[in-house]
């Protein structure tokens, strides 16, 4: 069983051998004949509608707009928190005039019957 084994571990090795040139040599061919896509030509060319622009060109790389227009980002995230904390003050008007969130009442008729109220809590 060893002795057979020996004689044919050589010939499989030499097929594998033999399929991986063989694999190699068409990758190479395909990528020989791959032509880059044509827009690669114009990548510093900017359209007309941006050039004379003084607004900001935000490209279509959102990592290269993180980087670029990090302030703006950060506005973005400060405008998100400014929600959150007027939607905890609404939630603890809410809670401390004892009303259910199955009623039906409004917004403005909360602020209405509220009053100072919003400034009571932001005051604790």
């Amino acid at each position: 069983m060893v002795k057979q084994l020996d004689e044919v571990t050589p010939q499989i090795d030499q097929g594998v051998r033999n399929a991986a040139n063989e694999i190699g040599n068409r990758v190479n061919k395909a990528l020989d004949e791959l032509e880059p896509p044509k827009w690669n030509d114009l990548k510093e060319a900017q359209s007309k509608k941006f050039s004379n622009s003084t607004d900001k060109i935000y490209s279509s790389n959102l990592l290269n707009n993180r980087k670029i227009y990090k302030n703006d980002l950060d506005f973005t995230s400060e405008i998100a928190q400014m929600l959150i904390q007027v939607l905890k003050i609404k939630l603890k008007m809410i809670i401390a005039l004892g009303i259910t969130l199955r009623s039906n009442i409004s917004m403005k008729n909360l602020k209405k019957s509220t009053g100072n109220l919003e400034q009571k809590i932001l005051s604790r």
